[in-house]
């Protein structure tokens, strides 16, 4: 395969394919527990909607994971982004790049997206290098098998052999402490194996570093999805928020990856000590892009209305709705004159179904639905 042709390979197409792989080549020690990754016993699909993987037991006890739709482009984006902020755009150039800024601000758009669980976020491009592409794509479908190798991992650990399972019942409503720590230890297992199958699959020893590497990009895109919940905080009602937290925080994620590196790699854990630290950064920097672009849009917006202007403001506000979709429903929540809010309510019909339903929501439906 080409160079040019690898760019044009995404994986999200090849998941069978993918499985097939990792459950061909790792070294089980209990030969029947390959049979547990292949057909009939196991299918993989895509086309769910959103950027969740889960796995669930069918009625005649195979299984089927399902990858959303929406993961391998956010991944990807996310790893782009990473490789802007970590890569110069040339050589001795500084770090993070001069097209680092626009990549963070495409990162805080799209998370945005996600606050109303879009079923199809908008994936804003930004320019990167054809290195800075390379890297960024490595990084990506690794961290995306990672997922792959995760929920394949739930599997081989028994987590999804009934509908008691500690996640299941977190899901489901079940917060008592027990049941979240229960959900935690599950998860930490899952990842802890994952790693092993993600890195003990590979056919080419000169992929470890970057695959293992991966797994905490995994950690930290997943991560990102909790700390969307911030951007809500003007347009929800905090009494009312409704969080199931069945995975652990991203660091006690992480101290789990590292002691089953270090296990593998010598040094390996090391070494993700340091992805998890640097990427920390770059998500500081997403989250207060984020919350900076949301306020200068909603002030933005507010200021147009106000003006009281007899023009139809919609070629503005699909603008700044682009930048920032919360910051423009933040202002558009505000008083305004009864022939800006004709103007408003024909721009609204224009917006997507979920912003659309965003806006008739009360801040206590926001946050029941939302978390």
């Amino acid at each position: 395969m080409s160079h040019a042709q690898s760019f044009d390979v995404k994986l999200d197409e090849l998941l069978p394919n993918i499985t097939r792989n990792i459950a061909s080549v790792f070294p089980f020690s209990d030969p029947t527990k390959r049979a547990l990754l292949e057909p009939p016993q196991l299918s993989v699909v895509k086309g769910t909607p959103g950027v969740n993987s889960f796995c669930v037991r069918q009625d005649n006890g195979s299984k089927l994971i399902l990858m959303g739709s929406g993961m391998y482009p956010f991944f990807h984006q996310y790893t782009r982004a990473a490789a802007s902020y970590f890569l110069a755009k040339q050589d001795g150039g500084p770090r993070p790049s001069e097209l680092w800024p626009a990549a963070r601000s495409a990162m805080a758009s799209t998370l945005e997206w996600l606050c109303v669980r879009s079923p199809t976020p908008s994936f804003r491009e930004f320019e990167v290098t054809p290195k800075q592409r390379h890297v960024g794509k490595a990084f990506g479908d690794f961290a995306y098998r990672f997922t792959l190798c995760h929920e394949m991992a739930h599997i081989l650990c028994g987590h999804v052999d009934s509908a008691s399972s500690a996640v299941h019942s977190v899901q489901h409503g079940n917060t008592d402490h027990t049941a979240l720590l229960a959900s935690h230890q599950q998860e930490h297992a899952a990842d802890a194996l994952a790693l092993e199958l993600q890195v003990k699959s590979l056919l080419d020893p000169s992929q470890v570093e970057t695959a293992m590497a991966s797994a905490v990009y995994f950690v930290h895109v997943t991560g990102l999805l909790d700390g969307r919940l911030a951007l809500l905080a003007t347009l929800v009602d905090h009494d009312h928020w409704n969080i199931s937290r069945t995975h652990p925080p991203a660091l006690a994620r992480t101290f789990v990856l590292m002691q089953a590196a270090e296990r593998m790699v010598k040094h390996g854990g090391e070494e993700l000590r340091k992805t998890h630290e640097a990427l920390a950064g770059l998500d500081a920097e997403i989250y207060h892009a984020a919350n900076v672009q949301q306020e200068e849009t909603a002030a933005a917006v507010g200021k147009l209305l106000a003006a009281n202007a007899s023009d139809d403001p919609s070629a503005e506000l699909s603008r700044a709705f682009a930048v920032s979709p919360l910051g423009v429903l933040r202002a558009l929540e505000g008083p305004v004159s009864a022939e800006q809010q004709r103007f408003i309510e024909t721009f609204v019909a224009t917006l997507p179904p979920e912003f659309q339903h965003f806006r008739t929501q009360t801040p206590v439906e926001r946050a029941a639905t939302l978390a």
